[in-house]
């Protein structure tokens, strides 16, 4: 989020935040603590398009064709803006398609707790203190509109199977930047949207957080529009399918 100036006032984390309040300074995990290793790590959407896009954002709930038109319905139209939509009810590139078919300039997405963490997003009621998903974990989901291997979709990807053309793998890909976060940030982004409140519907978890359809920022914030920036590489990797196997007690061989 950026002010007159071009100053970013917010900018959301690029990795993700683990263990709660276990690091050695007493906060989260940094970098170098994690043991997992930062590849693991980074907040992506696989097969996003990689981009900068400015414009204001709007909540649009779970993105789906009903919450998009009760907006219109308020006279707020989606085209050109940056959405923020709960990940739920849809899949993820559903929620995409959706989003490029009203003409939405870039996508960010977010678990909230009314779905993740739902004894409350304080620090004692989430992971590691409870099961529930802390304010920096991060969801990610792919974006592929086609299902299995982009270049071979519905059939086994072999060395020596047909793929398909350039033409035909672009068509299955989003053409929108889409990034996900944590409900932490996404409560930093939302807190500072304007606009008409939310209805009852479309109103999750987030502690102390009044939820507002946006298209305008509070004056107090100091914003005045958004940038969406996504690094994503599109490129053509091997990757291996590990499958373990577990025999029963009873009729293993089942």
């Amino acid at each position: 989020m950026l002010d007159g100036s071009n100053n970013a006032i917010i900018t959301t984390s690029a990795v993700e935040s683990i263990g709660g309040n276990s690091g050695s300074g007493g906060g989260p995990y940094t970098r170098d603590e994690v043991v997992l290793g930062e590849s693991l790590l980074q907040a992506y959407n696989a097969y996003s398009p990689s981009g900068i896009v400015d414009g204001a954002p709007i909540y649009v709930n779970y993105a789906r064709k009903e919450d998009f038109e009760l907006l219109k319905e308020w006279g707020i139209l989606a085209i050109d803006k940056i959405v923020i939509a709960r990940y739920g009810m849809i899949s993820a590139r559903d929620k995409v398609k959706l989003a490029m078919s009203y003409g939405v300039r870039g996508l960010i997405l977010y678990t909230d707790p009314q779905d993740v963490a739902r004894e409350g997003d304080g620090n004692s009621a989430v992971y590691p203190n409870s099961w529930w998903l802390p304010g920096g974990g991060i969801r990610r989901e792919t974006l592929l509109f086609n299902d299995g291997d982009p270049e071979t979709p519905g059939w086994p990807s072999m060395s020596n199977a047909y793929r398909i053309d350039e033409e035909q793998l672009l068509g299955s890909l989003p053409k929108i930047p889409v990034q996900p976060v944590g409900y932490k940030d996404a409560k930093d982004i939302m807190s500072r949207l304007g606009g008409r409140e939310a209805p009852q519907p479309w109103t999750g978890m987030m502690s102390g957080l009044t939820y507002r359809v946006g298209g305008e920022f509070t004056a107090a914030s100091n914003v005045v529009r958004m940038r969406l920036t996504v690094n994503n590489e599109l490129k053509r990797v091997q990757v291996s399918n590990v499958i373990g196997i577990i025999k029963g007690s009873v009729e293993p061989d089942r």
